[in-house]
Formats: C-alpha cells, structure tokens, sequence
C-alpha cells in the first residue's frame, strides 16, 4: 500500500535547525509509542460517551433504544449531549437530591475533559525540538504557537487518558446507583 510507511507529524524546529528539522524522523517505537497513547485518549473519550448515553438512555425509558440513541448522537458536540442528559438529570423525578449532588460533581469534571479531549482533537502533533540543544521529541501543540505551555507530550496523553478512563467509572458508577435507587423503589 503506497504511503504505508509514512509517518504522520508536522516537523518543527528553531530557524538554525529548519533544514534538519524537515528530514529528521523520529524512531519507529517512539513513534508508535505517542499514537498508541494519542489513539487509547480517542478511545477512552468514547467510554465517556457510552455510559453518558446509559444514564440518558435509562432515565426517558424509552422502549425504543435506537429513536433514543438516534437523538442522542443526533447532537452536534460533546457540550450538547452533556447538557440533553444535564436536563434530563436535573429534571427527573427518579433522580434524588443527593444523586444530582453527585451528578453535578460529575458534570463539571465531563466540562473540564471535554475542554482537554478538544485540545487533542483540534491541535497538531508535531516533531521538534523545544530548544536548540534539546532532544526532539513528538508532542501535540496549537499551531499557531507550538511551543506554547499547552504542548502535550506521550506521558501527557498517559495521564489524559487515566483522567478520562476515571470520569467513564464515575458516570458508570452514578447509573448503576441509579439502576439500584429504580429497584428498591
């Protein structure tokens, strides 16, 4: 397959270093290293997803899964679907005050990653140095400025994808309590 081989990254480097920047390679295992961590954040981000359309799912009651999971996914963003289930939530009878305490908990942390899952998604993943004498290296950056503090580097993605794999838990652990609140009543 033509292309097979062809790593994907934007080549960066101080003006001194440009025409080494624009041949230099990164190694094939840092390489898969820094995707493998990049893919397993999208696929975490997914888990998210999931079980906020569980609690959405099993707060209508909806007979029909597919028209209810149709009009979920029907929502343009994460900020959309997050504020459907928010309402959802906030306004069923089947929900106590303590639970929505805790989903308001979980609310704002979904914010926050979703702030981080759009900086993985909408920024470039690049391949330079920080500075002239250091080590080149893979790292995620605005490209408008690349260097700025927000680069985020294969222990960064680590860590964004723990955090997201946390939050997952968290709305899974708040549908199953629901699922217990529903049979006890």
């Amino acid at each position: 397959m033509p292309g097979e081989d062809q790593m994907r990254f934007m080549p960066i480097g101080s003006t001194s270093d440009r025409n080494a920047s624009m041949e230099a390679l990164p190694e094939r295992s840092e390489y898969e290293k820094f995707y493998t961590a990049y893919g397993e954040c999208f696929s975490t981000w997914s888990e998210v997803e999931t079980k906020l359309l569980a609690i959405f799912v099993f707060l209508l009651q909806s007979p029909d899964y597919d028209a209810t999971s149709s009009a979920f996914y029907s929502t343009m963003g994460f900020r959309a679907k997050l504020d459907m289930v928010d309402a959802v939530v906030t306004n069923s009878k089947r929900v106590g005050i303590e639970d929505r305490n805790i989903w308001e908990k979980i609310r704002q942390t979904a914010l926050k990653s979703s702030q981080r899952r759009n900086q993985l998604a909408h920024n470039m993943v690049f391949y330079g140095r920080q500075s002239e004498n250091g080590q080149r290296k893979m790292f995620i950056g605005h490209p408008r400025t690349p260097y700025a503090t927000s680069r985020l580097h294969t222990h960064d993605l680590k860590q964004i994808q723990e955090s997201f794999s946390s939050l997952a838990k968290e709305m899974f652990s708040f549908w199953q309590q629901l699922l217990s609140n529903a049979q006890k009543a």
